[in-house]
């Protein structure tokens, strides 16, 4: 289970797959981590990022007892790819379990604890033909989800700015007063 904190969509979907496929830490990896395929025959799995498309994009400001803030939130559709591989059938007989996890009641609950949605059928490819005559059982499955990143801002206004009053008599200050007319 992931901390109660920012959670990025690429770790949370790694989590989701870690869990429900009963996998050790090492066995799911971020793609382009400076990671090697594991010479043992079991199942590895890397996830790649692929795209995403901002389909939502909103600023608002609220004036809190801390004083003024700015909420930015983005919504966007995140494209990865599930790389599945293994030298023996692990790979060839565990793809679907992949997929079913996106659509378990783990990977719904953690994503609306953290804002994220991920999408339960995905199509899934054979890429065992590229290893040739290796024989490295390997998948690709790709995965849509929808995020949302909220980001809170304080900001500044003309009570926050520093500054100093020098007035006629002399006397320096730095709290105003302001008379009505």
């Amino acid at each position: 289970m992931l901390p109660v904190k920012d959670v990025r969509p690429i770790d949370y979907l790694r989590d989701v797959i870690r869990y429900n496929l009963n996998l050790q830490e090492d066995r799911v990896n971020i793609y382009n981590q400076k990671f090697s395929i594991p010479n043992d025959q079991y199942l590895f799995i890397g996830i790649e990022y692929k795209m995403s498309k901002v389909y939502a994009s909103k600023s608002e400001f609220e004036d809190t007892t801390d004083g003024f803030i700015e909420k930015q939130g983005l919504n966007t559709q995140e494209h990865y790819a599930i790389l599945i591989f293994s030298r023996n059938t692990d790979a060839l007989l565990r793809k679907e379990e992949v997929v079913q996890a996106l659509g378990s009641i783990y990977a719904q609950q953690q994503g609306s604890a953290y804002g994220f949605s991920i999408a339960r059928i995905a199509p899934i490819q054979d890429l065992s033909n590229i290893e040739g005559a290796a024989i490295l059982y390997r998948f690709e499955i790709s995965v849509v989800m929808l995020c949302r990143y909220e980001k809170i801002i304080p900001i500044s206004w003309y009570g926050t700015f520093p500054f100093q009053v020098t007035e006629a008599n002399g006397i320096t200050t730095t709290t105003p007063v302001i008379t009505e007319p």
